[in-house]
């Protein structure tokens, strides 16, 4: 159970508190569902709360300009990077209050997206100890895969901790069979009928 609600805590608040969980956000819908589901587990938890931001395609970039502009070019890269990191960190900002009025110690956290964007998540679970990752099924993130929720298939296969995606139109009331799925399969080898299992472990729920 979490510390402050009846709700089942499957990223293990007994032994885990003090390690954060990572909440995926882009302001979508689906991921502000995410954000109240992870609330609702983890009452009082640590978190950060994470928008990926996708830097101009530099590779792209050199093989479309003419040699004598590519100064001109790159700088305008460097814009377009700044830009994109300052709109990641407002959504994060917005993302992180949201779960503070919900209960949970979250910090903003922008990160920059890679190619692909779970090699990003990836890096963040490991330089923070992440207990689990929390994301939406769909969303709008300049993160081309979070629109087409390839990022939400590749969490659950390549990330090495529990990992929860969110449908955006779960009603709180789905918030204790989530968990339970999270819950139950504690050997990795027996996971439930309607979960799947991550690569090298980690349950894994799918609403």
């Amino acid at each position: 159970m979490s510390a402050e609600t009846d709700t089942p805590d499957p990223f293990g608040a007994g032994t885990d508190g003090g390690r954060p969980a990572l909440l995926l956000f882009d302001g979508s819908p689906g991921a502000r569902a995410a954000v109240r589901q992870a609330a609702a587990i983890l009452a009082g938890a640590p978190a950060f709360v994470v928008c990926l931001w996708e830097p101009a395609d530099r590779a792209l970039l050199a093989r479309t300009t003419p040699p004598h502009a590519w100064a001109a070019v790159a700088g305008l890269a460097d814009e377009l990077d700044a830009a994109a990191r300052a709109e990641g960190q407002r959504t994060a900002g917005h993302g992180a209050a949201l779960a503070g009025e919900l209960g949970l110690s979250a910090q903003p956290l922008a990160a920059r997206a890679t190619r692909p964007p779970w090699r990003a998540v990836a890096r963040l679970v490991e330089a923070h100890g992440a207990r689990a990752v929390v994301l939406g099924a769909r969303g709008r993130s300049c993160a081309r895969a979070l629109v087409d929720g390839s990022l939400s298939h590749a969490a659950i296969h390549q990330l090495h901790c529990p990992v929860l995606v969110v449908p955006p139109d779960a009603a709180p009331a789905e918030v204790p069979r989530l968990a339970e799925k999270l819950a139950g399969p504690v050997d990795v080898a027996r996971p439930p009928d309607d979960a799947e299992e991550a690569r090298d472990g980690g349950p894994v729920a799918l609403a």
